[in-house]
Parts: structure tokens; C-alpha cells; sequence
């Protein structure tokens, strides 16, 4: 039975427009499709019968040279099991001793659809020969060394190609299972590159074809790949040659569940690529997607709420030839036995992703836009239920892939193992609004349990998710790297380790101290308002006789409260209104001498801003009206234009005296009705301030959606 998710019932009952759902620049256009005015052919007319024991092979040539001197056409492909693949015995001299049969090919064609029932199987035949077999004999080959490849012509056996589209556009391809049957197999020795068998037992191959739909396609246990598409000689600028491959499983093949060597714009939306190489052999590179291009280009690929499973080699592989250029979104990747991913080429990017498993490397580059990029992303060790996890010990150990790499809103989640390892010499990691979260508690005391080199750090917080009296201490290790802005430490366990570079440290509150001021008041949790005495005191340890007094606003230096004062203990300090509401103030007090001589207070206190500078409320508000309020988008004022000859501005006002929008009314008309656009100011409470031509301020409160 075909192994098809339970949204394939959604796609079926709606038409090709569904897939304006997902954004990819290089759609499958299926005007054609919903259009069909072609022959129909029915694989049954050519002498297939299913469910039965005989070869069905000869029926699906017949088919496959109907259609293409039809020049095109859909083929009807009944509910049952049919089963094809032939070879020919030949042990004439210099001869192949297994001589492969075509099955469906096809070449030149326009408009094909290829159309299954319910429960249509295409299954490979039993006992076909497939790797390297002896000319003469039929006999499998071993003799060769399988670490220096073996590419003798005379010894190649391939087993199939199911569907075999060449030079050919406008193709359909749905609900239809392929079976290789590769437990039946006839395996012969290795034929290829190193441990491989890169001869051909393929699902469905398409070569030099464009504007291509494989929909609701279940592609399993095939000796080489489950799809495999191919377009040579493309260069930058041709024009797009678009594969879709749409609710469709490649699982448990040999090589890969899909091998892309060669397109622009090929695009996956909520696909299967899982348990490559885990039954029979593996082929190198066992992946679940391999990026590849083969004399030709990779350009244009987009993953959308894929799945990258447990495959023997790596989840997803892009590192040969002039390929990368893919996003991926809202993907699931989980390496078992491998790593989840693994990118050496430009363009890779990555949005809303799980990552289970250790990344290896990445690809940086003076420009950003080819660097790898990591958006919103899990990485996490977290262990199948079923299938477990791969045993390295870090989250990600990256050595040295240029300028650039990046990471967005990501978190790292280290529950049994060290959380990264990178290292830049030649440009940054760039790390901005992350979480690095640690748990493993297998770990030594004093161990390093993160080693960040040539990177800057923009508001990470690294939290140590440990257990409740757990008393070991471990070490972050850092070499030239920068703090851009925030970064925190949420637990007690983990400190800093520096070997170089400081810049950004002291105001992030990272830099390594001496612990010999210490501040006492404020301690936390206080709240204030502005116009308050703020007395402030500190320990004055072994310190210089001089400390500068600074408030800070989460990270940032929000004032300095005192420049060069004596370092006595205490200083007063009245807090201006220039101060804004908030919760996240602290003090620092640092030695103007020995910059490792400092202290931030622990937990921050709050201010709050009581002096707002806009007039009171009054009558005057009975020459005006404002709507609606509360507001969301457009606020309408209206007025009496025999009261009121002009209006010079509007501004509006937060509750703690700042202009959040001003309005200039250059030559207004007169006609007593202004519209202005308020979408962008944040949900709160405002004030409405008016000023008229002659010098009157008309003030009321709104409220914004």
C-alpha cells in the first residue's frame, strides 16, 4: 500500500490552485493540466495484468512508445500490483552479462500524465542483478579493492529505471507507489566510487525535463534512488526548468531518497527523504537529499515541511559541484547514525527548522547573502524515540567556513552533550537573539562545555538548565570575540573563560572580574520614580580610591550617573526625568583604574517615568471629535470649522511624555475632517495632542489597538 500522509485526502479534493499556499518562485504551472484535452492510454489496453505473477514490463514499453509517437498523453494506471524489470542474459565476449530493459521511457514528449488509483504498486521483479557481476560468468565481482573504486564498463549491471522522462516538458506524475523490492535483489560487488554501487535501480528519473509535478509518489527500496532529476549544461541565467515534488516519501533506498544534480527551481513541499541505506547496502552518499550538481547547476531549491529521517549518511548533503542556492523551511531534520546536515556551497539558508544532531560545518562569504544562514532554528540533542541520535559530543563543532554565518532567534538545547564548538578565522559567526541552553551533568567539574573563536555576540543568553544543587562549574571559552550588545549568564555554573579580545565584554557585565567591589543597594526587585533620591551602596573592598557609578537599561548604558567619584560606599543620586519607564535597570559600579574591578547588581530594579508632558484634559475637546477609539489603522479627526479656522499639527504622545508620531497639516483645506495613518505605533495608551493656527493645544486620550 502506498505509504501517503494524511493531507494527500486535502490535495485531492482541491485543484492545482492549493498550491498558491506555498511561496516558491518557480511554481509547477498547470494551466495544461486542468486544460487536458489529450489521448488517454490505459496500461491495461498494452496487456498489463495485475496482481498476478508474470512481467508486465513489455506492456509498459508498449505504453511508453504509444505515448511518445502521440508526442504526449495520460496514461491510466489501474488499482494492483504490477511487476516490471527485465534483463537479458548475454555471455557473448565483451558484453554486459545482465542486459537492462527499458521499462517506461520516454523522450521528446509534451503534456504527460501518468495517473495511479488508490492502490497502484509498481514493484521491481525479484532477482534482478544489480552492482558489479563478471562478464562471462554472471557471477557477483568482489575481486576488486572497494577503496579504489572500480568503474570497469564490462561489469556494470543496472537493475531499472521505473519512469524515464528525457528532454520532455509539462509532466504529471501521481498517486502511484514504487516499489524496488531490494531485498530481492541480486547484489553483485561494488561499481563506482569507493563502497558504492552507483549503477542504476531508480524510482523515477527525469532528465532534461522541465515544468515537471510529482504528486502523491511513494519511492521506496531502491537499489540507487527514489527520484532522481537531472538537467545538464545549465548556466546562470537559463531559464527555469521547475520540478515540484509535492506530498511525495522516498524511504529506505540505497543512494539517496532524492538526488538533485542539476536544475532551477526545484521545490518540496511537505515530503518524506527518510531511512536511506538502512536496509540492504548503503551507497555513498546515503543521504536523504543530496545536492549535487553534475555538469550543470543547482539553482532555486526550496524545502517546505520536509522531513530528513534517520538516514544512514547525512540528513541533507550539499558539497559537490556548483550547487547550494536552496532554502529551507519549517524542516525537520534528525541525524541517527549521521549528522542532520551537512553544507559546503553557497546559499544554503535555513528558516524555522528542527535540527536533531551535531552540525558539522557551513559556508561563509564576504557576502551575506551567500554565507549560510540559520533563522529561527532548533538545534537540540534529542533523542528518536525510536531511532535515537548520532553520539557526537557537541551540538555543533564548525571549523573555520569564512565571513558571515549566521544565526537569528535560534536556540541551542545541549541536554546530553557540550552545546558548539566554532571557530572563524576568517570572519565572524554571528549569533543574534540566541538561547544556549545547558543539562548535561555527565560532564567533568571544569570542563568546557562551549568554545566560541572569531564571532560576535548580539543579546544571547546562555542558561544553565541544571538541577537543583548541582554544585560543578563549567566553562565557556572565548577568542576574539565581540559582544555587539547583550549577553547573559542565567544560572550559576557556567563562567566565562577569555583567552582574547574584550571588545563589548565590560558592557555586556561579562568581562572577567577581580569579585572586589561589590554593591548592596539597590539589590533588586526596588521600584522607583523618577524625581526619587536613589541612594546607592557598594562595598569599596580593595578597589582604587576612585569608581565611576553607571546605570544601565538591560545592557545598554542608560547614564552615568557618576563619572569619577570617591570610592566611599555611597552616593546619592535624585533621578532625573530624562530617565524612561522600565523594569530592567541595574547599577554598575566599576574601578576608574582596573577594569576587572566591578559590579552590576544581580536582579534589576524598576523606574517609572510620572511626568507627562502634555496639557489637561478640557472642554475645549467639544470642537472636536477623534474615531474610533480605541483605533487600529486610520484615525479620523473632525472639527468645527467656524470654531476652529486651522490645524498646524497633531501629535501623538505616550504616557511618559515622547512623540511617537507628528502630523505637519501643510495647506490644509478647511473642510474640518483630517485622516491619519496610525498602523505602526504599538498597542497602548496614547495622548491626541491638537495645536491650531492660533496657538491653541487641544489634547485627548486614545487608545490603540
Amino acid at each position: 500500500m502506498k505509504k501517503i500522509r494524511l493531507i494527500t485526502l486535502l490535495f485531492v479534493a482541491i485543484n492545482f490552485g492549493a498550491n498558491a499556499q506555498y511561496t516558491t518562485e518557480y511554481p509547477f504551472d498547470s494551466t495544461w493540466v486542468d486544460n487536458f484535452t489529450g489521448t488517454v492510454f490505459n496500461i491495461r489496453d498494452y496487456g498489463a495484468i495485475p496482481d498476478d505473477t508474470i512481467n508486465d514490463s513489455e506492456a509498459f514499453r508498449l505504453a511508453a512508445d504509444a505515448i511518445e509517437l502521440n508526442g504526449g498523453g495520460k496514461l491510466i494506471i489501474p488499482d494492483g500490483v504490477y511487476i516490471v524489470g527485465e534483463q537479458l542474459i548475454d555471455n557473448s565476449p565483451n558484453t554486459i552479462y545482465y542486459q537492462y530493459q527499458e521499462i517506461f521511457t520516454v523522450s521528446n514528449v509534451n503534456q504527460l500524465i501518468i495517473e495511479g488509483s488508490d492502490n497502484t504498486i509498481i514493484k521491481a521483479a525479484d532477482n534482478l542483478a544489480f552492482g558489479s557481476f563478471d562478464p562471462e560468468t554472471g557471477v557477483a565481482y568482489y575481486d576488486n579493492d572497494p577503496n579504489d573504486g572500480f568503474t570497469d564498463p564490462l561489469f556494470y549491471t543496472a537493475a531499472y529505471i521505473m519512469f524515464h522522462i528525457i528532454e520532455s516538458e509539462n509532466i504529471f506524475i501521481h498517486n502511484i507507489e514504487l516499489d524496488g523490492n531490494l531485498e530481492s535483489m541480486n547484489i553483485g560487488g561494488y561499481w563506482g566510487d569507493l563502497t558504492s554501487r552507483q549503477n542504476e535501480a531508480i524510482g523515477i528519473f527525469t532528465e532534461d525535463s522541465k515544468n515537471i509535478l510529482l504528486r502523491d509518489i511513494y519511492s521506496h527500496h531502491h537499489g540507487l534512488d527514489g527520484i532522481e532529476v537531472a538537467y545538464y549544461g545549465l548556466e546562470e541565467g537559463d531559464d527555469p526548468t521547475v520540478v515540484v515534488l509535492e506530498n511525495t516519501t522516498c524511504e529506505y533506498n540505497s543512494r539517496q531518497g532524492l538526488s538533485w544534480i542539476g536544475g532551477i527551481g526545484l521545490t518540496a513541499y511537505n515530503c518524506q527523504f527518510n531511512h536511506t541505506s538502512k536496509v540492504g547496502f548503503t551507497s555513498n552518499p546515503a543521504a536523504g537529499v543530496d545536492i549535487e550538481a553534475e555538469g550543470s547547476i543547482c539553482r532555486g531549491g526550496k524545502f517546505i515541511d520536509c522531513e530528513f529521517l534517520n538516514n544512514d549518511g547525512v540528513g541533507m548533503v550539499c558539497d559537490s559541484g556548483p550547487g547550494g542556492y536552496s532554502t529551507f523551511e519549517n524542516c525537520t531534520f534528525w541525524g541517527t547514525t549521521n549528522y542532520p546536515i551537512w553544507v559546503t556551497k553557497p546559499a544554503v539558508k535555513f528558516y524555522n527548522c528542527n535540527i536533531y544532531g551535531m552540525v558539522p560545518n557551513a559556508y561563509g562569504d564576504s557576502d551575506p547573502e551567500l554565507a549560510t544562514s540559520f533563522n529561527s532554528c532548533l538545534f537540540e540533542d534529542k533523542i528518536h524515540s525510536k531511532y535515537g541520535i548520532d553520539s557526537n559530543d557537541w551540538l555543533m563543532f564548525i571549523w573555520a567556513p569564512g565571513p558571515n554565518v549566521s544565526f537569528t532567534e535560534c536556540n541551542f538545547v545541549a541536554n546530553n552533550r557540550k552545546s558548539f564548538k566554532v571557530t572563524n578565522g576568517d570572519g565572524d559567526f554571528i549569533f543574534t537573539n540566541c538561547t544556549i541552553t545547558h543539562r548535561d551533568t555527565s560532564l567533568a567539574d571544569g570542563d568546557k562545555i562551549c568554545s566560541i573563536e572569531g564571532s560576535t555576540l548580539n543579546n544571547v543568553t546562555i542558561i544553565d538548565d541544571f538541577p537543583s544543587g548541582f554544585d560543578r562549574n563549567y566553562w565557556i571559552e572565548t577568542y576574539f570575540t565581540n559582544v555587539e550588545n547583550c549577553v547573559f549568564l542565567e544560572g550559576n555554573n557556567t563562567k566565562f573563560e577569555y583567552v582574547g579580545g574584550y571588545s563589548g565584554w565590560i558592557e555586556s557585565g561579562q568581562y572577567p572580574r577581580n569579585q572586589t567591589l561589590a554593591v548592596s543597594y539597590p539589590n533588586g526587585t526596588e521600584a522607583f520614580n523618577t524625581g526619587d533620591t536613589l541612594n546607592i551602596l557598594w562595598d569599596p573592598g580593595s578597589a582604587s580610591d576612585n569608581v565611576e557609578i553607571l546605570l544601565y537599561n538591560d545592557c545598554y548604558i542608560e547614564s552615568i550617573i557618576a563619572s569619577n567619584t570617591d570610592n566611599d560606599g555611597s552616593f546619592s543620586w535624585v533621578i532625573p526625568d530624562s530617565i524612561s519607564s522600565g523594569n530592567e535597570y541595574k547599577i554598575k559600579i566599576g574601578d576608574i583604574n582596573e577594569q576587572k574591578d566591578f559590579d552590576f547588581i544581580d536582579t534589576p530594579f524598576s523606574i517609572e517615568n510620572i511626568t507627562v508632558a502634555v496639557n489637561d484634559y478640557t472642554e475645549s475637546h467639544l470642537k472636536f471629535e477623534i474615531y474610533p477609539n480605541p483605533v487600529k489603522d486610520k484615525l479620523f479627526i473632525s472639527y468645527n470649522t467656524t470654531e476652529i479656522s486651522s490645524v498646524f499639527n497633531i501629535k501623538i504622545i505616550d504616557i511618559i511624555g515622547r512623540i511617537i508620531q507628528k502630523s505637519d497639516i501643510n495647506n490644509h483645506n478647511n473642510e474640518g475632517l483630517i485622516q491619519l495613518n496610525v498602523a505602526n505605533i504599538p498597542a497602548g495608551i496614547y495622548f491626541c495632542s491638537i495645536n491650531t493656527e492660533d496657538k491653541n493645544v487641544y489634547t485627548f486620550k486614545l487608545i490603540k489597538d
